[in-house]
């Protein structure tokens, strides 16, 4: 071993037991690729390194050790703290997070020009997928939805589970319209209508003598409506119904000068259809567009009917012409029974 400016070395061993000593910090430990001191580095540097690299390993654990202390103690505030840092800019745009607002509800802001929806269970997944409503004084839940079924083509089964099921508003919300109807109703009772005589101003009675004008009338639109047997068009099979066409009754009350408009057994809307269009973006948008007849300018209709208002008419109806031809068989009978008819 020689000194870095090639003197001969003052640190080494002289025999098997005797050590010759000296000052060795300024030896220049050398690349064992290179044989030029200035490759290496000084012993005295090293050990400066080294003693550096162990105050801030030290450091690194101390601060370390203080991280996980304070994240400990912080406990579940940490979690609070960290939501925080969700920006309020994110909520309701695309590809941002639901926010909540001030009433605790939770705000789904559409993005421009898209639908806004829900998307709740797992494409694919044969489970029940359920919405569950709380409310009240147990921990149980008050209402709930429920999914199940299908192949994904809008045919599964949607279940309302709660003791009933009915408008907020008495009187103003309807179930389906003349353009997006039921296609059946199954219920293990009949309907109930609100018949109260405090709801309702009587305007005539059928049969009465202070109504006769009108009840004529309606008995001879009644008598002209002829029961059809039909198939639906947009049907799913080719089962024949009986039943009585819309147009049917419109002309028959017109023919006797009655406005079928003004009685509630006839109805007619405008006809629409939902229609929906993809943009540009890759986004939707869903519109409601009238449906035009073939000229391309006058909107189409579509009528209805409440049959057990037009039930309701023709029982009527039947009732006085049964009252009138008893009458009649009794004055025949009465006649023909008298010494004169002898």
């Amino acid at each position: 071993m020689s000194l870095s400016d090639g003197n001969p070395t003052t640190f080494g061993k002289v025999g098997a037991d005797t050590f010759v000593r000296g000052d060795a910090s300024a030896l220049t430990v050398l690349d064992p690729g290179s044989a030029t001191p200035a490759a290496g580095i000084r012993l005295d540097a090293l050990a400066g390194q080294t003693r550096q690299a162990a105050s801030d390993a030290s450091a690194a654990k101390t601060s370390a050790s203080e991280a996980v202390a304070a994240v400990k103690s912080a406990g579940t505030d940490v979690d609070t703290k960290l939501g925080n840092y969700l920006l309020k800019s994110a909520v309701g745009t695309n590809g941002g997070v639901v926010g909540i607002d001030d009433g605790g509800g939770i705000l789904l802001n559409s993005v421009s020009g898209a639908i806004t929806y829900i998307n709740a269970g797992k494409p694919g997944g044969s489970d029940q997928t359920a919405i569950q409503f709380y409310s009240g004084s147990n921990e149980g839940t008050a209402a709930t939805l429920t999914a199940w079924g299908g192949t994904g083509n809008m045919d599964g089964n949607l279940a309302v589970g709660g003791s009933t099921l009915h408008p907020q508003t008495n009187n103003v919300t309807s179930l389906g319209t003349s353009n997006n109807a039921w296609s059946g109703v199954v219920t293990q009772t009949a309907p109930q209508v609100v018949s109260d005589a405090n709801d309702k101003t009587i305007i005539g009675t059928l049969g009465d003598s202070g109504y006769t004008d009108i009840t004529a009338k309606l008995r001879a639109a009644w008598a002209a409506i002829s029961g059809v047997v039909y198939t639906l068009k947009n049907g799913a099979s080719d089962r024949r119904h009986i039943g009585v066409i819309a147009q049917v009754v419109q002309a028959a009350f017109t023919a006797q000068g009655l406005d079928p408009a003004e009685y509630g057994l006839w109805c007619s809307e405008p006809r629409t259809q939902i229609v929906t269009a993809k943009n540009e973006d890759g986004s939707t948008t869903t519109t409601v567009q009238p449906v035009y007849e073939a000229d391309g300018k006058t909107q189409a209709t579509q009528q209805t009917l409440r049959y057990e208002e037009l039930l309701s008419l023709g029982l009527f109806c039947e009732r006085l012409e049964r009252s009138d031809l008893t009458a009649r068989i009794a004055a025949l009978e009465a006649k023909a029974a008298s010494p004169a008819a002898a």
